[in-house]
């Protein structure tokens, strides 16, 4: 049987990220609740998440279609997030620009 992780987001970074021109959101150690109108960004923030988690997108399409092109010519994009793993701070971060995309942890 696999050995189950468990990790706790703390704060999840959004920069140029579908409707988000930024956001820093900091995440209680208990339930979160994220509440809002339809097409405030609030799904924005699941996708978020899974995109650090598994790599990828849960909706189809193109990666480039997660950039807020708002007054940012340069087509970049950024997820992270900071997150405790057997009480150790670690930082992950999700990057595209020019239809790169990368990968940093700590």
């Amino acid at each position: 049987m696999d050995k189950v992780v468990t990790m706790r987001i703390t704060q999840l970074f959004l920069y140029k990220f579908r409707n988000y021109d930024e956001l820093s959101l900091d995440l209680n150690q208990g339930l979160n609740v994220i509440l809002g109108h339809n097409g405030q960004g609030k799904t924005n923030l699941i996708e978020a998440i899974y995109l650090l988690s598994q790599g990828r997108m849960f909706r189809p399409g193109q990666l480039n279609t997660i950039i807020n092109k708002n007054n940012n010519p340069l087509f970049h994009t950024q997820v992270s997030a900071k997150f405790l793993k057997d009480g150790a701070e670690n930082k992950i971060k999700f990057n595209i620009q020019n239809n790169k995309k990368k990968y940093l942890l700590n």
